[in-house]
């Protein structure tokens, strides 16, 4: 039997780190969406569930420069899927919400910069239901 092609949504207000993530995430096998900030995650979040395409998985930027950020975002899809995995990335080392993830509705977490095999590795530990 085959299996299918997780899907991931990534949110990411930086271009360059958007093009690179969503290129790491298309060469380890994934069909990824992107989106530039948490409003338009959240829309397409539900354009393509209602679609019948749903993701597996988001990865959702914590803080956007001009637009809504991960935690908001995050509370905004869980209204949609209140089960849907979802991992938090940022660059700001001191925010509580890295350190308290679970408390904010993700399951795992992306300290930025990463490297391909850490990004890979934290989706796939969430993709198998652990909190990384």
């Amino acid at each position: 039997m085959l299996s299918k092609t997780k899907r991931i949504l990534l949110m990411e207000d930086d271009i360059f780190l958007r093009d690179v993530t969503g290129r790491m995430l298309k060469k380890a096998g994934y069909d990824v969406e992107t989106a530039g900030d948490g409003a338009e995650a959240v829309e397409l979040f539900r354009s393509e569930r209602d679609a019948g395409r749903p993701f597996d998985v988001v990865i959702l930027d914590l803080t956007v420069s001009d637009g809504m950020g991960g935690s908001d975002a995050i509370e905004k899809i869980r209204g949609v899927d209140p089960d849907i995995k979802a991992i938090v990335s940022s660059g700001h080392a001191g925010s509580t919400v890295l350190f308290r993830f679970r408390e904010y509705g993700f399951h795992g977490v992306l300290r930025k910069p990463y490297e391909m095999n850490e990004l890979i590795e934290t989706v796939r530990q969430v993709l198998a239901g652990n909190s990384r």
